[in-house]
């Protein structure tokens, strides 16, 4: 369990498959898609990749990772991006990482899983 987590959190991490990126429910396989990314966030999921390379592996604490900073220097092209893929495949990597067992916490945007559970 992910210590000071919410219950929810928890029973979703410990169904969590990183082999098939799925939860495994009493009813099933199911999984965050884009699509939900795009009702619950209002982000795009057409358009360019959101990729970049990072010289180091450092957390970042602001809301964005700084390796995404060059991204955004463009206002006119910030539309351009697919932000949801972007932000899925971050949800995914991170409940990846909450899954192995030696870990106790989590990162990632969690308020797209909490509020995608509820729904």
């Amino acid at each position: 369990m992910i210590r000071g987590s919410h219950p929810l959190l928890a029973a979703l991490v410990e169904r969590w498959r990183p082999e098939t990126h799925t939860f495994v429910l009493p009813v099933g396989e199911v999984t965050v898609t884009l699509e939900d990314v795009a009702h619950i966030f209002g982000l795009p999921i057409d358009g360019e990749p959101v990729s970049g390379w990072t010289g180091s592996s450092n957390k970042s604490t602001a809301y964005a990772h700084a390796k995404y900073l060059p991204l955004l220097r463009d206002f006119e092209r910030i539309h351009t991006y697919s932000w949801g893929s972007a932000c899925l495949a971050h949800l995914y990597k991170a409940l990846c990482r909450a899954s192995r067992y030696d870990t106790k916490e989590m990162d990632g945007p969690l308020n797209l899983l909490f509020v995608w559970a509820c729904e």
